[in-house]
């Protein structure tokens, strides 16, 4: 487990819980910490993308 992951966690103690009673319960935390932590492949391209825009902006 990732340290920020851990973070997460301690940051939303109810997962701890979760994941006691119901380990394979693991994936739908680490898709849920992406999806609130911007670290999916589509906010990694709008991200991408918006840098893009900024250096042709300046270009």
């Amino acid at each position: 487990m990732n340290d920020s992951l851990a973070l997460y966690m301690q940051e939303n103690p109810s997962w701890y819980i979760t994941l006691s009673r119901y380990p394979e319960k693991k994936k739908e935390l680490e898709k849920k910490f992406k999806i609130e932590t911007k670290e999916t492949m589509e906010s990694k391209l709008d991200k991408m993308s918006m840098i893009l825009s900024m250096m042709e902006m300046l270009l």
